[in-house]
């Protein structure tokens, strides 16, 4: 049927005696008249015989032919010319002498929906075989099916026949149109086909008609962003056919099949490396035609562009390096589009955790920029935040600060404070806070970032939804739960209203209110949002990405403190899985993983178990984010406790000494994480008897709980009854 065909009713079905349908049978039932090798049900028809096709549609139908859609031709051509015997158009062409050069066994199956323009369908295949597949013979649902019988049968002729003949032919090729919003994407049948191609890995090619060709690679190379909204709106599930039974028929064998998280992830992997081939081809062709021109620097930067956001970095790279060589040979290293290239490399360098290629090359950005255009340049602004959020990733926050400061400074003086992209810089100096603990100044810069939102975008906006996350995540960290579910809540409505459920942001959202539920110990529905946002994530970038990792590895945590240990371990054995395929194993991801499972067997009191993995998270910490890192004095607290339940109390304070260095180097000393290290330093000298020592710890994590935490919180009442109880022992 192709996807998408209509089985309304066209008149009474032909019955027997008993009320079977019948489906007539081919004109000429001897297999000597087929073909040689082919059986009837799988002929296809050359391009000779479709262009033909179109010149006959063409005359008959005049201008009006353009508008009409498969579904028009089947009931204005195929029906009318094949009524009187009631009969598959097949039938008739095997009988005329001069159209069965034109047919033999299918090599191409045409997934294309039936709502369409037949015109785009037919262009899609003639410009398929002349470019792809010379001499193909394509199998197009018009021309075997009996159209008089076609809607009376049942889902499961249809489900077999579909099934089979892909698997047969072994090609399928689907008519991708009109790209920005692809029909066949909202289709059932389609999706179905495309299914068995991808299931059965028979070969699928994904194509546009010719002249929609040089518009997508335009809008491609031009604005990628348009390109990722085509394939963020990809949703099997939204998918419709004529008939409701069909859809649910569909639903069901998905379901049982691969799943619509799988379908999707599958059909997006299609369509984003379909996506790149053309993005590539279009560079190889303009780098024929002239390799050596700035306008070839610019296309590269634009391809580099497009496989820098569709996660190619070193593909990305080296068009990069292309448009790099061009520009420094054409107009020198003291240019703006010389600046802008090194920019743009430093980017992935930064996305690919290089924070020292990074700084380099944000550095030589920075430098062009300040001797061509000066310092209160919007370039400048921009290098400056690039600058800064690699020292971000490495934890210099006060350099990261400083940076964004700078930029912050330009853009007041450039654009205003009513400008987005001052809005961006207030937004992230208000992370900064946050992963400071600064908490006050964090929501006081959130809240900048979000009046302006407000005032140029609106409420209902991606990036007014992004400042209330931020928020959020400020409360949920202050304890402040309600408020951080209410601002969570606002940013998902606005998520679910601009990008819609299948959105990173979306997914964000829910992975935000699984945190604070888990957090409140409602662990069901914390693991009931956990189980959203991976649903979305599997859609959205599949099973082996890194984004994936994260939800496996928070709802691990959430098995965790439900005292759950099997399956936390099972998770953080998912996520872990993922860091190691995408990163060979060095990822800081990689790291946590090892942390959750070292977690559950300290918890389980397998001492050397949790030193050994919590030693793997630390070789990893510290080979990529350093010695000076809240990530690696993490590991090094983590490993002082599973010492100090071992009796080995000097080892303890050792590497409570190794984090507390780290802490005052990152933190500072009014900080509730130094205060902790101080607090459990005096746990290890009061166990040993070394009471002086535990009161002169004891009095440092007072101070700070008390500048931090107030009175009233348990932790400084926890200390305040430990100093108590020596002092009262003296």
């Amino acid at each position: 049927m192709g996807c998408g065909q209509s089985r309304q009713r066209r008149g009474p079905p032909k019955v027997g005696s008993e009320g079977d349908l019948r489906v007539p049978s081919p004109v000429n039932d001897a297999k000597a008249d087929l073909p040689a090798g082919s059986e009837r049900a799988l002929l296809g028809v050359s391009a000779a015989f479709l262009r033909g096709l179109e010149t006959q549609l063409r005359q008959q139908f005049d201008g009006e032919f353009d508008e009409l859609t498969t579904s028009d031709i089947c009931s204005r051509y195929v029906m009318p010319l094949t009524k009187a015997r009631a009969c598959a158009w097949v039938d008739l062409l095997l009988e005329d002498p001069a159209q069965r050069p034109h047919l033999a066994a299918a090599t191409v199956f045409v997934s294309h929906a039936w709502k369409y323009s037949f015109a785009t369908t037919l262009a899609t295949v003639l410009y398929h075989e002349r470019t792809e597949a010379p001499g193909a013979y394509y199998w197009l649902d018009l021309v075997p099916n009996n159209q008089h019988v076609a809607a009376d049968l049942p889902y499961e002729w249809w489900c077999n026949t579909f099934q089979e003949n892909i698997k047969e032919i072994g090609r399928v090729l689907l008519v991708m149109s009109p790209w920005r919003d692809p029909v066949p994407m909202t289709r059932a049948w389609c999706l179905f086909e495309m299914m068995h191609a991808l299931n059965g890995q028979v070969q699928l090619d994904i194509r546009l008609p010719e002249a929609e060709v040089d518009g997508f690679v335009h809008a491609l190379v031009r604005d990628s962003d348009e390109v990722m909204a085509m394939l963020v709106r990809v949703q099997a599930q939204k998918a419709e056919a004529f008939k409701a039974s069909d859809r649910a028929m569909i639903f069901q064998t998905v379901e049982a099949t691969l799943g619509f998280p799988e379908l999707n992830s599958r059909i997006k992997a299609q369509l984003r490396a379909w996506c790149l081939e053309q993005a590539l081809v279009a560079a190889r062709v303009r780098e024929e035609e002239d390799g050596e021109w700035t306008g070839f620097a610019s296309f590269c930067m634009q391809v580099g562009n497009v496989l820098r956001d569709f996660g190619e970095y070193e593909q990305a790279l080296e068009y990069y390096s292309k448009a790099l060589k061009i520009r420094l040979a054409t107009v020198g290293e003291a240019h703006l589009d010389t600046a802008s290239t090194y920019h743009n490399m430093a980017t992935v360098y930064n996305t690919q955790g290089q924070n020292e290629q990074a700084l380099e090359y944000y550095g030589k950005a920075l430098q062009i920029t300040l001797a061509t255009v000066g310092e209160a340049h919007r370039d400048t602004a921009t290098a400056y935040t690039g600058i800064a959020s690699v020292y971000h990733s490495q934890g210099q926050n006060e350099q990261t600060l400083e940076y964004y400061g700078k930029a912050l400074q330009i853009r007041l003086a450039t654009l205003g404070e009513a400008h987005p992209e001052t809005a961006s810089c207030y937004n992230s100096m208000a992370r900064v806070y946050d992963t400071q603990d600064q908490y006050e100044q964090a929501l006081e810069y959130f809240g900048k970032a979000l009046k302006i939102r407000l005032a140029t975008v609106g409420e209902v906006h991606p990036e007014t939804g992004s400042s209330y996350t931020g928020m959020a995540v400020v409360y949920d960290k202050q304890g402040l739960y309600e408020q951080a579910l209410e601002y969570y809540g606002k940013a998902l409505k606005i998520f679910l209203a601009t990008v819609g459920e299948v959105h990173p942001g979306t997914a964000g959202a829910y992975i935000g209110m699984a945190l604070v539920y888990n957090k409140q110990g409602q662990y069901e529905q914390a693991l009931e949002y956990y189980g959203k946002a991976l649903k979305i994530i599997l859609a959205t970038l599949g099973e082996v990405h890194p984004g994936t990792a994260s939800p496996y590895h928070n709802m691990a945590s959430v098995y965790y403190n439900q005292g759950q240990y099997e399956q936390a371990l099972e998770y953080y054995g998912k996520a872990l899985k993922i860091f190691v395929g995408d990163a060979g194993g060095g990822a800081p991801g990689h790291g946590r993983s090892y942390t959750g499972m070292a977690g559950v067997y300290d918890k389980q009191g397998q001492n050397e178990q949790a030193l050994e993995y919590y030693g793997k998270a630390l070789k990893i910490f510290l080979a990529t984010l350093g010695e000076v890192h809240p990530g690696t004095a993490g590991t090094y607290h983590n490993m002082a406790g599973v010492y100090y339940n071992q009796g080995q109390y000097e080892q303890a304070l050792e590497y409570y000494g190794k984090a507390l260095k780290i802490i005052l180097a990152t933190l500072g000393e009014v900080h509730p994480g130094t205060g902790s290290t101080y607090n459990n330093m005096a746990f290890v000298y009061d166990t040993q008897g070394q009471y002086k020592q535990a009161l002169e710890y004891y009095g440092k994590a007072l101070k700070i709980f008390l500048a931090t935490l107030g009175e009233a919180h348990p932790d400084t009442r926890q200390v305040q009854a430990a100093i108590h109880r020596l002092e009262a022992a003296r």
